[in-house]
């Protein structure tokens, strides 16, 4: 996969959360927590004793000073909910981690069974990195205003009535944040795979649990959309009741993420509302009712694309903006590529009965559990994500080799390795969809 400098993650001593699963962690109150936090300086270091922090029945982790919290590996845990009619305590709407401060670096921790949201972050310059949030009411991390916030390397599933990681225009609205090589699964569902019921405020059962998403307020309660220029980027998202991605974002960028298996609700890989322009490139939907919906409000691109089993359409531009539909590929699909407003560009491969000569088309990730033994969300993410990348490469016999073109802003502009801050390619041309044909092997 490209490496791009301006995504670079940040260096970080992982603590090993699958480690928590496989021994004795000791219980403290959460209140030692707080006073580790409550007495460190802005710009200190603080390192959690490893444990299980059991926060009470209302409030939880507060951080109000930038600060870098290495969390150990540690759990904080919330009092829970009744599966069926919620939090005991529905006025308490408090976060089990609340950051309230922009330049914190938080670490090595898991939040779960929060009876509101998991994780909220407001201020700017803040980052999450190996957080697991699991098994939260609400949405499980929300990222509300602000700008540059980066959540790399965190994993967010089972919230039951929310997204696994969600954005919102906070007060002001928010700017320049971004998702990297992170995690959402199974929101809008119990740990044992099914749909939660319908409660008050979600009808459906898990109506609107989308794996990644921003709340529609970003644009519609504003006279111009309050939510700029967002990054998700190389994330997976899987099996979650809604759509895997849905956000109301001016000027988004949407780049080599796979998602598959989400719905029943949405059952789009990737739904984009009210957007202006916005970059769809390097991904990968397969299972959905539509691929990629792009309603776009200004001119936007959907470039080297892959949309496997999508049962209405591959990829929908259903808004009145034209779209750059060029290099995707669609099969196995009920319909290709569409846009209502008409597409421009160059070749995609679109018959979506024509085999393109992928290494493994018949890949079924519905199947696969991303329980794997690696002790950190990166090396979790990295092993299934190869995976991806193993099985949708043109085979050497492919009609997708070198028959796309150089789309600008997103292809280095000659093959070979690049500088970095583009997507390679080799051969003549660029491949038709995300990911290049291995190199041949030498003789």
């Amino acid at each position: 996969m490209t490496r791009l400098p301006s995504l670079l993650v940040p260096a970080v001593a992982a603590a090993g959360l699958g480690a928590i699963f496989n021994g004795p962690v000791a219980p403290a109150p959460l209140a030692e927590a707080q006073a580790l936090v409550d007495l460190a300086p802005a710009g200190a270091v603080v390192t959690l004793p490893r444990a299980v922090y059991a926060a009470p029945g209302r409030g939880g982790l507060r951080l109000e000073r930038a600060i870098t919290l290495d969390g150990s590996g540690s759990i904080i845990r919330g009092v829970g909910f009744d599966e069926t009619h919620g939090p005991a305590d529905a006025g308490d709407r408090s976060a089990l981690v609340h950051i309230a401060a922009s330049g914190v670096h938080l670490s090595n921790l898991v939040v779960e069974r929060a009876p509101h949201r998991g994780v909220q972050v407001e201020g700017s310059g803040n980052l999450l990195q190996e957080v697991v949030c699991r098994d939260s009411w609400s949405t499980c991390i929300a990222v509300l205003g602000g700008a540059d916030n980066a959540l790399i390397h965190v994993e967010a599933h089972n919230s039951r009535h929310g997204s696994g990681i969600g954005f919102g225009p906070g007060d002001e609205g928010g700017r320049g944040h971004l998702v990297l090589r992170s995690v959402s699964h199974d929101n809008g569902r119990r740990p044992d795979g099914r749909k939660v019921p319908p409660v008050p405020g979600d009808p459906a059962g898990g109506g609107n649990s989308d794996g990644m998403g921003t709340g529609k307020a970003c644009s519609d309660d504003f006279p111009a959309n309050a939510c700029v220029a967002y990054r998700f980027v190389e994330n997976l998202v899987y099996r979650n009741a809604d759509d895997g991605l849905d956000v109301t974002v001016w000027d988004a960028e949407v780049r080599g993420n796979v998602f598959w298996d989400n719905g029943p609700e949405g059952r789009r890989g990737v739904k984009m509302l009210r957007n202006g322009t916005a970059l769809i490139a390097g991904n990968v939907a397969v299972w959905h009712d539509v691929g990629f919906e792009a309603r776009f409000a200004r001119p936007g691109r959907i470039v080297h694309n892959l949309a496997l089993h999508a049962s209405n359409r591959g990829i929908y531009g259903t808004g009145a903006a034209t779209a750059e539909v060029v290099g995707n590929v669609v099969f196995l699909s009920g319909g290709g590529i569409r846009c209502a407003a008409g597409c421009t560009g160059g070749t995609n491969h679109d018959d979506p009965a024509a085999d393109p000569g992928l290494a493994d088309a018949a890949l079924v990730p519905a199947l696969w559990r991303y329980d794997y033994p690696a002790p950190t969300v990166q090396a979790r993410w990295a092993a299934l994500y190869e995976r991806f990348r193993q099985a949708y490469r043109p085979q050497p016999s492919s009609p997708l080799i070198d028959a796309g073109a150089v789309v600008e802003g997103y292809h280095c502009p000659e093959p070979g390795t690049g500088d970095g801050e583009c997507v390679e390619w080799r051969g003549a041309a660029p491949d038709l969809g995300p990911f290049e044909a291995p190199l041949p092997a030498p003789r």
